[in-house]
């Protein structure tokens, strides 16, 4: 328990990369993206409110980060998460029937405007700086958007995942 209200976590590992955590209908994206060393070029957390379900959740961070590598001017993307279900999806281009499908089809909208761009399933552990994100800006209840760097209290969780980078 957090301040005396059960805490569900929610996770989506997308690189550009986030972890969602939901308490009660309040929810957050953070995203990381990394260029091909494995070095920090953006972060950012987007915070929603009133959202329906963890599935929906998890939909609303993969388009989060497929917008913001857009935003970066990115042309090849590999987004990462840890919701297979989600990354099924993304990965289908035929017509999605769930209660997700306009965040699906919005997300495969925007895809096609990379020359490339991979949906791949990983686990949370791949990516413990995005999770740590979110988790201290719903604490905080801040957004934020930084190109090159993380926030000061990430700094130590980003330096520790790059030196486990493989090469």
């Amino acid at each position: 328990m957090q301040n005396g209200s059960p805490l569900q976590e929610y996770a989506s590992n997308l690189i550009l990369t986030q972890p969602l955590i939901r308490i009660f209908f309040k929810s957050g994206t953070g995203i990381v993206a990394k260029n091909a060393q494995g070095q920090v070029i953006a972060s950012r957390l987007i915070l929603h409110s009133n959202v329906g379900s963890a599935f929906v959740a998890e939909a609303l961070a993969c388009s989060w980060a497929v917008k913001t590598g857009l935003e970066l001017g990115v042309t090849e993307a590999i987004i990462e998460g840890d919701s297979l279900t989600i990354i099924k999806k993304c990965n289908n281009m035929s017509q999605d029937k769930s209660e997700i499908r306009a965040h699906i089809q919005n997300i495969q909208y925007h895809s096609s405007r990379f020359l490339s761009i991979q949906f791949k399933h990983a686990n949370r552990e791949a990516n413990q700086l995005a999770h740590r994100l979110t988790v201290e800006s719903l604490r905080n209840g801040e957004e934020f958007y930084l190109e090159g760097a993380v926030p000061g209290f990430a700094r130590r969780t980003m330096e520790e995942e790059w030196i486990r980078e493989p090469d």
